[in-house]
């Protein structure tokens, strides 16, 4: 029999399922992706929340409370990160997250509280956790600093926008990370090089606000489904040249440390040498990678 109930419904998702089927083969890849399935379903339960179903790669399941549901997305991350496969395969995870009223039927569960839930999942990346207003509104207060609103957006089927947030569930927040890439206050950068490819440009103090993304019209245009026509700008403001993501899908700084720092409608100083990936983490995308150097 139906009822309808309010809670939180997540989506876990292996990333990048496809990539590890290639790399490693159907067999060591499923029987990573099975294991992982089935630690992380442990996990859920432990966390006071019912697994309804694996759908493929992934986990559709529910929970009483927002707070054992952020709880959980946080667990289930920290524990991939920990956690030996015996095949060498990392395997990492992508979660969408909503509250509201779902329809709970014997051993399914639906309605729009869901398909919300599964709008989330597929605008998370990899080792990503996004969510709702719906559910910032109910974040024990310990947690709300993880917090980071990035967009608004309409989702397929609903007339209203909706407010998308990211959960950081690592230690290390997004403001640390950027620190990690920025010049002290006292240093002033007056040239940036960019090469990508066989191109080679020079941005200096007066140059103009440069454009990337898959546009003509763009100072940079480059190619790919995950690109947006109008990705990001670098503008030099303040002896910095500021790079701003403007896009859908983010851009994935990597630093001279080899260290990974996601941007999304935000901004971070380009400083020292590393590289540009629009839309995709470098390591899966060395073809349309930008060098920079920034002294």
């Amino acid at each position: 029999m139906e009822k309808h109930t309010d809670c939180a419904v997540m989506f876990v998702d292996i990333a990048g399922s496809t990539k590890l089927y290639h790399e490693f083969g159907d067999t060591l890849a499923q029987d990573s992706i099975a294991r992982s399935l089935i630690r992380m379903s442990e996990s859920i339960k432990r966390n006071k929340g019912t697994v309804v179903k694996f759908i493929g790669d992934e986990i559709l399941c529910y929970f009483q409370e927002v707070g054992h549901a952020i709880n959980t997305a946080f667990a289930l991350n920290d524990l991939l990160e920990q956690l030996k496969d015996p095949h060498g395969i990392q395997i990492k995870i992508r979660i969408g997250l909503h509250f509201g009223t779902a329809i709970i039927d014997q051993n399914d569960i639906y309605g729009d509280t869901v398909n919300v839930a599964a709008g989330m999942r597929e605008i998370a990346r990899s080792r990503q956790i996004i969510t709702t207003e719906a559910v910032i509104q109910k974040l024990p207060a310990e947690i709300l600093h993880r917090a980071r609103r990035i967009e608004t957006t309409k989702l397929k089927g609903r007339q209203e926008e909706t407010v998308i947030y990211e959960l950081q569930w690592d230690d290390e927040d997004y403001t640390q990370m950027l620190s990690a890439v920025e010049p002290s206050e006292d240093e002033k950068v007056t040239r940036l090089q960019l090469n990508y490819r066989d191109i080679e440009m020079s941005l200096l103090e007066d140059a103009p606000i440069f454009t990337l993304g898959r546009d003509a019209s763009c100072s940079m245009t480059i190619e790919g489904k995950l690109i947006s026509r109008n990705h990001a700008t670098i503008e030099y403001k303040k002896g910095k040249f500021i790079f701003r993501d403007t896009s859908t899908n983010g851009t994935y700084i990597r630093t001279e440390e080899g260290r990974n720092v996601y941007v999304r409608r935000e901004e971070v100083a380009l400083w020292g040498l590393g590289n540009i990936s629009l839309g995709r983490v470098p390591e899966e995308d060395e073809e349309n990678l930008i060098q920079y150097i920034s002294r």
